[in-house]
């Protein structure tokens, strides 16, 4: 995945947060009498389409105060503290996830050399016995393949033994963006080797995910 740059992440928060807390919006600024209901709505169900649509609802019928009365503005304030604290919590949580060093994916050493048959079958055999020692594992595979299939920025190496419910069973791994060239490249039925971390079996292929190519 690319990263997000800091300021589209912040765009793209402001923007939620505003349509968030249109309806506290709306009573604000026609100084609704029932301001505290609507806010208190918006806020804990908002995230709801129907108590969000509700309060916008409310927001609009509600009577205005009397011109004489003053009107008290501390949810607004309450709501823009509200925004600073989830910019603050929101960034924080970009540069964790988004931000992190990963893995060299393409130098890890295989945990595991075997042929794509092998463990495949491995799979199909025992699913349980070949989670434990393949699943989030670096593994070296060598077989002949298949096909290749695009989807996107997603290549696919296809590694096919047999035919199910469904269409094709075998091995999918989905490759670097750095070997997306290479892999499309690749000849059906000619004799591949790569490696990648395996994700799991999904009772029809064995995954194997940020592939690299070792012979091309």
């Amino acid at each position: 995945m690319d990263k997000i740059t800091g300021p589209l992440l912040a765009l793209l928060f402001i923007c939620g947060w505003i349509a968030y807390f249109i309806p506290t919006f709306i009573a604000i600024y026609r100084k609704c009498q029932k301001i505290n209901g609507i806010a208190l709505l918006n806020i804990f169900l908002g995230w709801s389409f129907l108590g969000w649509v509700a309060a916008i609802i409310w927001a609009v019928t509600d009577k205005k105060i009397n011109e004489e009365t003053k009107f008290n503005k501390s949810w607004l304030y309450i709501i823009i503290g509200c925004a600073i604290f989830g910019m603050i919590l929101t960034y924080g949580g970009y540069s964790f996830v988004y931000n992190k060093s990963h893995p060299d994916y393409e130098n890890v050493e295989p945990a595991f050399n075997v042929t794509a048959q092998d463990l495949y079958q491995a799979y199909k055999t025992n699913k349980e016995v070949a989670a434990v020692k393949y699943n989030g594992k670096m593994v070296a595979l060598t077989g002949k393949l298949s096909k290749v299939e695009t989807a996107d920025s997603l290549v696919t190496a296809v590694f096919v033994f047999t035919q199910g419910d469904f269409g094709d069973e075998g091995i999918r791994c989905t490759v670097l963006k750095k070997f997306n060239d290479a892999a499309d490249k690749l000849q059906p039925d000619g004799e591949v080797k790569l490696k990648g971390y395996c994700t799991g079996y999904n009772e029809t292929d064995v995954i194997l995910e940020k592939c690299s190519i070792i012979n091309q």
